[in-house]
């Protein structure tokens, strides 16, 4: 049996290259070390979100440094291929909306890096049921969202960073 090597080839699909993401930042790229300037020393909840020249990002605390790391590589990689990478700002409803961008062949596609979060039954504090005994016709929250560990890397769309495309990671 003679086998045709070329369409064998051909049918196979392009392989796809993998980014390699640091163990360690040694010497970030621009943004990611504006971003990590930006943070501060928040303990909880890092939002970035709506400042200029930095990654939108809004995560946990200890998701940071993985964060930082992934993005760095993304917007190395950018650059390696030829695309640029740029902070942009735009008016849209009468505020302003600042995020960054990949430009490939006048096309820029923003990013955003969030983390997901998970409802769990919501546990009222003394002060809440203090405040229902006194008032009773106020309603007590059903669940509360908590970050459960899994980043999601999307484009930013909407007033608060709904997004039109999202690529998430799929262990917890």
């Amino acid at each position: 049996m003679l086998i045709d090597e070329e369409a064998e080839k051909a049918a196979q699909p392009p392989v796809v290259p993998a980014v390699d993401v640091p163990e360690t930042l040694d010497r970030p790229h621009r943004l990611v070390r504006a971003t990590r300037k930006a943070l501060g020393r928040s303990q909880r909840v890092l939002d970035t979100r709506g400042k200029p020249e930095v990654i939108p990002l809004y995560l946990s605390r200890p998701l940071a440094d993985r964060a930082l790391r992934i993005t760095h590589a993304l917007l190395t990689e950018a650059e390696g291929r030829g695309y640029t990478v740029e902070a942009q700002s735009d008016l849209k409803h009468a505020e302003a909306v600042h995020m960054v961008a990949i430009v490939i062949r006048c096309n820029a596609i923003p990013l955003a890096l969030t983390e997901r979060t998970t409802n769990v039954p919501h546990k009222p504090t003394p002060q809440e049921l203090r405040q229902q005994e006194r008032h009773p016709w106020t309603r007590l929250p059903k669940y509360d969202e908590e970050f459960n560990g899994r980043l999601a890397l999307g484009a930013p769309s909407g007033r608060w960073y709904q997004h039109s495309y999202s690529y998430s990671d799929g262990a917890r």
